[in-house]
């Protein structure tokens, strides 16, 4: 059935603070001032930029109703539904298993977060109603300035102490938002066919580099292949991508005493090089991901339930460190199948249409969910959800390859 696409303007700031939320993640107050650490979860942005999109979709929605314009119903296709019903499931069984967690009066705490991916999932058809592409477009820029400040940043804190972050987020999650960077800048100049977005990708990936994270760099070094071998030829010919490859590599080159010093390259030694080959030192993850199997095996139908497994085993054992595991561990087999369909659904949903935005937004939520294997809790894999929710909402529309996109002009 085709979907009936409104020719009303984006809603750009429903868009922005709803990304926002989702950006602001577990950024507290207290980080600014220390002072108001003592006021909850009420000194988290991401819950204020919430309710700030919250009211802002409801005003559009009373706005439009009260002037009587005429409302074309945005018909989303009912895949899009099925996958937002079972992936609100999953966090809502998650927030449930609290019951059955050995000091529920512990993992409450957790329960705000989990209801937080909630809203944020329940706010998306509100606030991409129109002009989808425009959108999407819209979000990919959103993602690209937020990567770009964030690398900023993370080189004004450099890497003398340690591994490069950034607002005082840790190394994980500076990595996943940098490499955002590099598929919004690939994304943003074949949609507008330009070539300046690219400018940036060496910065994306040196500060990438400079996070230390190494499940982080798997997951953008296996996202990159995928996007070069099964998205890019599809919209751009060989010739073009050579030349795009070309400007990147001679700027990189151009800008090589910027960003790759001595203490950089001595980093990278240490900590890709010695550490991971020649110490084997992979940061006790064979550990936790064993502590999550022995959960499994010992409660297999329900898990442990939420802050289960954190509760088991103490710090530094906050959760696995793998999404798969993590809800295996504290969801059983009950949660194991509500994850198993999301992915079977998003992989279905591959083959069945193809655009620029349907293919770029898979690639992030395929970025986060493969850093998530290596690193991160359940509120960390929000922005996988969101992602492949928008993926999920792609109009029923095949783009017209390599003619419905602009030329790339240097």
């Amino acid at each position: 059935m085709p979907i009936i696409i409104r020719h009303s303007k984006p809603k750009y700031f429903a868009i922005l603070v709803v990304f926002l939320a989702m950006l602001a993640g577990k950024f507290t107050l207290r980080r600014i001032n220390p002072s108001l650490s003592n006021i909850g979860f009420w000194g988290k942005p991401a819950f204020w930029f919430t309710y700030l999109a919250v009211i802002t979709i409801l005003v559009n929605y009373l706005s439009e109703y009260s002037y009587r314009r005429k409302i074309t119903n945005k018909k989303f296709p009912d895949r899009f539904w099925l996958f937002i019903i079972v992936t609100i499931l999953l966090h809502i069984y998650m927030t449930i298993s609290v019951l059955w967690t050995p000091y529920w009066q512990e993992s409450v705490r957790l329960i705000p977060e989990l209801l937080l991916v909630v809203v944020i999932l329940l706010l998306l058809p509100g606030a991409f109603s129109s002009e989808y592409e425009k959108s999407i477009e819209f979000l990919f820029q959103l993602i690209f300035w937020s990567a770009l400040i964030y690398a900023s940043a993370g080189l004004v804190n450099g890497i003398s102490a340690g591994r490069m972050s950034a607002f005082g987020g840790g190394p994980n999650v500076f990595v996943r938002v940098v490499s955002s960077g590099v598929f919004a800048s690939l994304y943003l100049s074949i949609k507008q066919g330009s070539l300046r977005w690219l400018a940036v990708i060496p910065l994306f990936l040196v500060t990438a580099l400079a996070s230390g994270s190494r499940g982080g760099i798997l997951a953008l070094l296996i996202t990159q292949i995928f996007v070069l071998l099964l998205i890019i030829p599809k919209y751009i010919n060989i010739s073009k991508m050579f030349l795009g490859s070309l400007v990147s590599l001679t700027i990189l080159i151009i800008s090589y005493p910027l960003y790759i010093n001595n203490t950089f390259l001595s980093f990278f030694n240490r900590r890709y090089v010695e550490l991971t080959f020649r110490e084997r030192y992979f940061s006790y993850r064979n550990i936790f991901y064993e502590n999550a199997l022995y959960l499994f095996l010992r409660k297999p139908l329900f898990g442990v339930g939420l802050d289960g497994y954190h509760q088991t085993f103490g710090d530094p054992f906050v959760y696995p460190h793998n999404i798969i595991l993590h809800i295996m561990s504290e969801g059983g087999i009950f949660g194991l199948i509500l994850l198993s369909f999301i992915l079977l659904s998003v992989i279905l949903q591959w083959f069945r249409i193809r655009s620029l935005e349907h293919d770029f937004l898979f690639a992030l939520g395929l970025l986060y969910f493969i850093a998530s294997l290596f690193s991160g809790g359940l509120y960390d894999t929000r922005f996988i959800w969101f992602m492949w929710a928008l993926y999920m909402m792609t109009p029923l529309v095949d783009t017209n390859n390599k003619n419905d996109v602009k030329h790339i002009k240097m």
